[in-house]
């Protein structure tokens, strides 16, 4: 077994614990589905290695890479690579407690450019990602500890995604729902219906969260962010922040759309546009664009 030291946060597939891999001598994050659920669901276990093998096939510097599952007296598993430094969603925390709306644009664009790198590489192994917001991206850290590199964000919690192929997802009907505020429209009617155009919809909900603090549908209650997701236009970005590029502006719009068809068709077509909108606005402030190498 893997001794856990500490605990992360938790989620609707059980806990997740900061560990010391023994043999690896590797720090590491470990998921470990609940006894309750492991339980009640007898064929959970199953999918929950299952699709522990899906996500283990993806490969990218930009996801948080899943290295191990396994079964230890009745308890099962995920071992994932541990991220030294904090979430996009903590981070934008931090920025309000201290009165900021959000984040600087080009912070923003770099985190999600990063991530949709990550996306990117599911994408083409059919595996559709279905919970994308800023808690599940992870910003690592410089080797000292000072800065937060934004270009080398990583998009973590493949662990609650499914191949395209597959129907069923490990986190069964209910949870598979992904989390609301960020969920395209036909994902909330129906988890099944989530394609690689409802993970653009939530990765664009996810810049629009990091620019203006909060996604872009609210509610008092599920049923009402579900309406509002469904029936309402969202607050154009520029509503929030009025300094906002035209170009980013009208991504949002795009991606943001009711319809799966109007939306940017995938990873591949979300990442050169979210290109695009960072290098016009490097130019705009007349610096040089400099991308974020990450070997």
């Amino acid at each position: 077994g893997i001794p856990l030291v500490a605990k992360l946060g938790q989620g609707g597939m059980g806990a997740v614990y900061y560990g010391i891999h023994p043999r690896l001598r590797l720090e590491v994050a470990v998921k470990v589905l609940p006894f309750h659920l492991a339980s009640q669901q007898p064929g959970l276990v199953e999918r929950f290695f299952r699709e522990a093998q899906i996500a283990a096939k993806v490969q990218s510097p930009n996801l948080v890479n899943v290295k191990d599952v396994n079964e230890d007296t009745g308890l099962f598993y995920l071992v994932m690579e541990y991220v030294h430094g904090a979430s996009a969603g903590s981070y934008l925390k931090q920025l309000k407690a201290a009165g900021r709306p959000g984040l600087p644009e080009a912070e923003a664009l770099d985190i999600c450019i990063a991530a949709t790198q990550g996306l990117l590489a599911a994408h083409s192994e059919g595996v559709v990602h279905r919970d994308i917001k800023p808690d599940n991206i992870m910003i690592p850290r410089s080797k000292d500890g000072a800065a937060l590199l934004f270009g080398a964000a990583k998009l973590a919690d493949l662990g609650l995604a499914r191949g395209e192929d597959t129907a069923q997802s490990l986190t069964g009907q209910h949870a598979a729902l992904g989390t609301p505020g960020y969920m395209a429209p036909e994902q909330a009617d129906d988890a099944r219906k989530a394609g690689r155009p409802a993970d653009v919809f939530s990765m664009g909900a996810a810049l629009y969260a990091l620019l203006s603090g909060k996604p872009p549908f609210g509610g008092e209650s599920l049923m009402q962010i579900f309406f509002s997701t469904a029936t309402k236009p969202h607050a154009p970005i520029q509503t929030h922040r009025p300094e906002a590029s035209a170009a980013t502006a009208a991504l949002l719009d795009r991606c943001l759309a009711k319809h799966p068809a109007e939306r940017p068709a995938d990873a591949a077509v979300l990442l050169d546009e979210l290109r695009a909108c960072r290098k016009g606005l490097a130019a705009l402030s007349g610096s040089g664009f400099q991308p974020t190498l990450v070997n």
